[in-house]
Order: structure tokens, then C-alpha cells, then sequence
């Protein structure tokens, strides 16, 4: 936390959008006010030694909310709640400037609400690095041929650049008549897959990916595979996942004691085939206890598990993942483009190394 930092605030006006819901409050509510909601959508824009926060105005539990309080981190899960970083004014808006950072250092940050009754629970962590860049190149562009489409998957770049990856984007390109490229598709959540349509049956073609944050748009990852699309792109039915932990906890810096195994049984054809995507989803618990209600809304990567005749398994690697704990899911996006998305989840604890300083 760094006290000294100076702290400048501006307003985010969201009547027109929520005040609907937040001045409809019950009777019943108001006469028995609670704490706010926690906020939400807590996004992080880098800048020059400073970084700009905005987030959306939850529902105020039946006492109308006075302010927010911004905290500070830099390292994951760090903030001091007994020291908010804008001192003891609080945040008028939903929109705060935090300067006085250092480049290149990342930076967390989580916002509360605070009522006539007391402070909400913290919002989603974001993350930021002041006077950041775009993002890298994403890499391990994969293709698999539709009719007249093509399910494109990807791994996201090394280098994040200045805050989370909020886009990519999907470019088509058309080696047999050049014409008949520039198809897109955009990817904004969910496993790092999306489907590229209007594709000429019978025409080579091959994809490229861009990822985008705060910042702005990194440079083109490297071609994928050619695909062609044909009308007779084999179909099969949806699948189930079967996910599986080798051990539902583990140290920081020893994560390569954890491995991940995954089954994907179709009903009816061949093994599926292709890839499946690991992501995991903080909680806002410790421990094992990790209910779909406690999830963070951010998502980040984990691994990538290939199948083989419908199975496969791969170790995480050494720091993957920060102390906390996570609901790990474990997405199969198929290998045509008539299988639907099919998931399974599991909850893993990562414990901080006791002799780690």
C-alpha cells in the first residue's frame, strides 16, 4: 500500500441506467436497511505512474450509499481494508485516479460501498501496470474446418501488457481467392475459442488472432493451420467432461506436484478430439469451501489439456497460480462447429510456501 500516493477522484454518472433499481427498493428494505452490495465490474486503466478505476453502483441495501473506498495491493488478495488508499474521504462517483505509482510495477486494487449502515463486501480484483503496453502476440493459433465456418482456439500472449485482456479478435485469410477473406469473429469471455462464419465452402483459409486491453491492440499472432470448410464437415453429438484433480492442494512454487486429467465421452461417433481449455476463477473464500456465489468475475488461464481418443492430462506448471483458492473449469469447445461448449469444475487450494519471504 502506498500511502503517499496522491488520489484524485471524478464521477461516472449511472443514474439514468440504475437508478431504476436502486431507488426501487422494498419497504420492507428500507425499514431494515443492511450494508451495500459489493460493487461490481471493477475495471483498471494504466496510465503514466497512475491507473484509473471505474466500476458499477450496486444495489445500496436500503440506505443510500455516501461513497466508496478504494484499496491497494501489489500482490493478489493483499489489500489492507483498514487503510483504504483515498485516506478518510470517500470516492464521490464511480470512478477513481490512483497516482503517484511506479511503471512497470504491477498493481490490485478492490473497491467496497459504504451506507448509513457500514461497508459492503470488496468487489472482483482487477489488476494494472502503470505505463504498460499493448498486449503480446497470442500463440498456438488452432483451426478446425466448418460448413462455410471454422472454430478458431488460441493460448493467450506471454506478456499481458498493462492491465487483463478484455478482446480478441479473429481475422480470416483465403489463400485460394483472396477476395473471399477478412471474415471475422471477437472473443470478450469464456474459453479462448470462438467461431468464424460466412467462410467459402472449398477455399483455403487460415486465421490470425490480436488481444486487446486497456491499453489498446497488440500485433497479429502467426498464421494457424489452412482449413478448408466444406457442407460435409463430420457432426458430432454434445459431449460430457469428466475433470479430475490429482490433489486439491498445493504449495506456491511447487504447482507441478498438481495434475489435471479430463475425459470427453460423446454420445454417439468417434473419441472426441481436439483440446481442452483449463481456466481457473478466484474465490473470494480460502480453503475448500468455494460455492458458485463466492466466485470473482474475472477468469484467467490455467492450462491446455489435448485429447487423445477422448482423454489426456498435462501438470500445471511451477507458479501458475498465486496463493488462493480456485474453481478450476474445465471447457471443451469441441472439434466442429455443432458441439456445444460442455464444462466441469473442480476446487483447488493454493497455501503460501511458509519459507517464501
Amino acid at each position: 500500500m502506498m500511502k503517499s500516493a496522491k488520489f484524485l477522484v471524478g464521477a461516472l454518472a449511472l443514474a439514468a441506467a440504475l437508478g431504476g433499481s436502486v431507488v426501487g427498493a422494498t419497504a420492507a428494505l428500507a425499514a431494515n436497511p443492511t450494508a451495500p452490495a459489493s460493487p461490481i465490474g471493477l475495471t483498471a486503466v494504466p496510465g503514466n505512474n497512475m491507473a484509473t478505476l471505474n466500476w458499477t453502483t450496486p444495489v445500496d441495501g436500503g440506505s443510500a450509499i455516501l461513497g466508496y473506498n478504494v484499496y491497494e495491493a501489489t500482490s493478489p488478495g493483499g489489500e489492507n481494508y483498514s487503510t483504504p488508499a483515498n485516506g478518510n474521504v470517500l470516492v464521490n462517483g464511480t470512478s477513481a485516479i490512483v497516482t503517484g505509482l511506479s511503471n512497470g510495477k504491477i498493481f490490485y486494487f478492490t473497491v467496497t460501498a459504504v451506507n448509513g449502515v457500514g461497508n459492503s463486501a470488496a468487489s472482483n480484483e482487477t489488476w494494472v501496470i502503470p505505463g504498460g503496453t499493448v498486449p503480446g502476440v497470442p500463440s498456438a493459433v488452432n483451426a478446425i474446418p466448418g460448413d462455410a465456418s471454422a472454430t478458431v482456439s488460441w493460448t493467450p500472449p506471454s506478456n499481458l501488457g498493462g492491465s487483463a485482456i478484455t478482446s480478441y479478435k479473429v481475422i480470416a485469410a483465403d489463400s485460394t481467392q483472396s477476395s473471399n477473406a477478412g471474415q471475422t469473429c471477437t472473443w470478450t469471455t469464456g474459453p479462448l475459442s470462438c467461431v468464424v462464419t460466412g467462410l467459402t465452402n472449398g477455399d483455403s483459409y487460415t486465421f490470425t488472432v490480436t488481444a486487446t486491453n486497456a491499453v489498446g491492440t497488440g500485433s497479429a499472432s502467426s498464421p494457424s493451420n489452412a482449413v478448408v470448410p466444406t457442407s460435409g464437415s463430420a457432426k458430432k453429438e454434445a459431449t460430457s467432461v469428466t475433470f479430475a484433480l490429482s490433489t486439491t492442494s498445493v504449495v506456491f512454487g511447487n504447482e507441478q506436484a498438481e495434475s489435471f486429467s479430463v475425459k470427453v465421452a460423446a454420445n454417439s461417433g468417434p473419441a472426441p478430439t481436439g483440446r481442452v481449455f483449463v481456466m481457473a476463477q478466484p474465490c473470494r473464500t480460502f480453503g475448500h469451501y468455494c460455492p458458485t456465489a463466492s466466485l470473482e468475475l474475472r477468469m484467467g488461464f490455467a492450462a491446455v489439456i489435448k485429447l487423445n481418443s477422448g482423454s489426456g492430462s498435462v501438470m500445471l506448471a511451477k507458479r501458475a497460480l498465486e496463493p488462493g483458492t480456485y474453481r478450476l473449469w474445465a471447457f471443451y469447445t469441441g472439434s466442429t462447429t455443432d458441439m456445444s461448449s460442455t464444462s466441469a469444475s473442480k476446487v483447488l487450494v493454493v497455501t503460501k510456501d511458509p519459507h517464501r519471504k
